[in-house]
């Protein structure tokens, strides 16, 4: 028996095969050129390392991408916490505070970025946190919240309320319920 090729699955596997090719092709030549010891990118000199040593001699840089991961480690574990929470509520209690919540949650999503940096900067200087590393990780938290919020509650919108029933019939707290059973469940959609 022949199989038969269906032309929509065809073209679709194409088609994200031509995606991936457009978004990575520009970080692949970037990558490619730093090896470049030109002073210039209009032509190619040869192969070397002058411009990673010239990187990794900088100070200024190396405390730069410093600054970058521990901003990254710090909103993301703020955002993991608060958008997980709030996924799992808005999965597992819904109730009226639901829609006004979503409401929140996607205009924190479409805000221009140029707004809210200027809303954050009037709060900050109003609670007066003067730490430019907790000014960043708070302001991205901001937004990664919103994303992991609506990942979790997704991932739980399947979960049956007899598994948490169970749990309870079985002796288990509301919140070993959470630890043992929803946020293993939720997991994925936290790590993503």
């Amino acid at each position: 028996m022949t199989r038969r090729v269906d032309p929509v699955n065809v073209a679709l596997k194409l088609w994200t095969v031509a995606m991936l090719v457009f978004l990575c092709t520009p970080i692949v030549v970037v990558v490619l050129w730093s090896f470049n010891t030109a002073n210039f990118l209009v032509f190619w000199e040869g192969w070397g390392l002058r411009w990673w040593r010239e990187a990794f001699d900088d100070v200024e840089l190396r405390n730069s991408v410093r600054t970058s991961f521990v901003v990254a480690a710090l909103s993301t574990a703020i955002a993991v916490v608060v958008g997980g929470f709030g996924g799992i509520a808005l999965a597992r209690r819904p109730g009226r505070w639901t829609i006004p919540f979503i409401a929140v949650l996607f205009t924190v999503l479409v805000t221009p970025e140029i707004v809210d940096a200027i809303s954050y900067l009037l709060w900050f200087t109003r609670i007066q946190l003067d730490d430019g590393t907790m000014r960043l990780a708070v302001s991205h938290s901001v937004f990664s919240s919103a994303v992991v919020a609506f990942v979790v509650r997704a991932r739980l919108a399947g979960l049956d309320d007899s598994v948490e029933d169970a749990a309870s019939d079985l002796g288990a707290t509301p919140a070993r319920t959470l630890r043992t059973i929803i946020v293993p469940i939720a997991a994925p959609g936290l790590f993503a």
